[in-house]
């Protein structure tokens, strides 16, 4: 577990949340041959746009996820490439 911060857009007039994920891959698309379920990514939590930090329960399970991602998501569509970080436990 631990925090989470980003750094938002520039431009935030169309962003309504920050979407925090596990990912097995920075991209949040490749699964990785350990996945059997051929998952690439997990949902956490979502947060409002002036919210800049997120965080993860200190008893999430990290198996083999590797990376946080933070997508912006508009009214209408979730951005298609994320920011991504390695995770240092």
């Amino acid at each position: 577990g631990g925090d989470v911060t980003w750094d938002p857009p520039t431009d935030v007039s169309q962003v309504k949340h920050y979407v925090l994920y596990l990912a097995y891959a920075v991209d949040g698309v490749t699964p990785l041959e350990v996945n059997a379920s051929n998952v690439s990514r997990i949902y956490e939590a979502t947060y409002a746009v002036g919210t800049n930090l997120g965080s993860f329960p200190a008893d999430t399970a990290l198996d083999d996820w590797k990376y946080v991602l933070v997508y912006t998501k508009s009214r209408l569509f979730e951005q298609s490439t994320p920011a991504g970080i390695e995770i240092s436990d």
